[in-house]
C-alpha cells in the first residue's frame, strides 16, 4: 500500500475531479499540473547529480502557493506508471489552486464557486479512512470464514457449490495431482477429475478439471473447467496427437 495509506478503490479519479472545477479545460488543467510536478522532478535529478538531497522539495506557483512533492503525491495518488486517483488533500489543493486563478478556462468563462461534490471530497479523509478500515475489517472476516469453511467442509451446503470453492477444499484436503478421488462435502460425495493438457510445445500444462455429485434431490451435477490447451493438435487423437504421418 502507497505510504499515505488509501486504498485507491475508495479514491476519486483525478480526471473526474478536475471535471468539477467548473469552466476548466481538463487537459490543459493536467498539464499544467505535470509541468509544475516535472519542475520538483528537476530539482530532484539535479540534486541527484549533485550527490545531495533535501527533506522537502517544492515549487512555488506564485500568490503565496507552495507546492510539495508529497503534494503531487496526492494529486497523482498511485503507482508511479498508473497515478489516476486523487485523495481528499490533494482535491484540496486542486480547489486552491483553481480559485487562485492558475488554470485555463473555457473562452469568456470565470471562476464559479466549486460544486458541492468537490467540496465534501475535499473534506472528506477522516471519514473515507473509516470506511476504508471497516471494508479491510469485513474482508478480513470473510477471508476468515472462507478459511474456516475449506477447513471444515462438511458445513459446506450443496447449493453454494462453485468451482473455486471445490477445487479449494479439494486442494486443502487432498493436494494438488492429477487423476480421480472423491471426499465429501456438505454430506455429499464429490469426486474430482483432473485431465492434464500438453501445449503444441510441450513446454506448458494445463489442467481440464471436472466436479461431479447427486444432489439431495438425486440429480447428476457437474461443474467444468476447460483446459486452454484443450483444442491444440497434440490433445487430439484425431490428429494423431499432433505427430506427423
Amino acid at each position: 500500500m502507497h505510504r499515505f495509506g488509501f486504498n485507491e478503490e475508495f479514491l476519486m479519479r483525478l480526471s473526474d475531479f478536475i471535471k468539477l472545477l467548473p469552466n476548466v479545460k481538463p487537459l490543459k488543467a493536467r498539464a499544467k499540473l505535470k509541468e509544475w510536478r516535472d519542475e520538483i522532478y528537476e530539482q530532484i535529478m539535479q540534486d541527484t547529480f549533485a550527490d545531495k538531497e533535501r527533506e522537502i522539495y517544492e515549487v512555488n506557483i506564485g500568490k503565496g502557493i507552495v507546492l510539495s512533492s508529497d503534494d503531487f503525491e496526492h494529486i497523482f495518488y498511485g503507482d508511479e506508471f498508473s497515478a489516476t486517483k486523487i485523495t481528499p488533500h490533494g482535491a484540496e489543493i486542486l480547489i486552491k489552486i483553481y480559485c487562485a486563478g492558475f488554470f485555463e478556462l473555457t473562452p469568456r468563462k470565470g471562476t464559479e464557486k466549486v460544486p458541492n461534490k468537490g467540496v465534501d471530497y475535499s473534506k472528506s479523509e477522516h471519514q473515507l479512512l473509516i470506511k476504508q478500515k471497516l471494508a479491510e475489517e469485513a474482508e478480513n472476516e470473510k477471508s476468515r470464514e472462507y478459511a474456516t469453511l475449506i477447513d471444515c467442509p462438511q458445513n459446506i451446503k450443496p447449493e453454494n457449490f462453485t468451482y473455486s470453492l471445490l477445487n479449494d477444499v479439494f486442494m486443502r484436503h487432498i493436494g494438488l495431482k492429477a487423476g480421480c478421488y472423491s471426499m465429501n462435502i456438505g454430506g455429499i460425495e464429490v469426486t474430482k477429475y483432473v485431465h492434464m493438457h500438453t501445449s503444441n510445445s510441450g513446454k506448458n500444462r494445463d489442467s481440464e478439471v471436472t466436479f461431479t455429485w447427486v444432489d439431495p434431490d438425486g440429480n447428476k451435477q457437474k461443474i467444468e473447467k476447460q483446459s486452454s490447451y484443450s483444442q491444440n493438435r497434440r490433445n487430439d487423437p484425431d490428429r494423431n496427437w499432433g505427430l506427423h504421418e
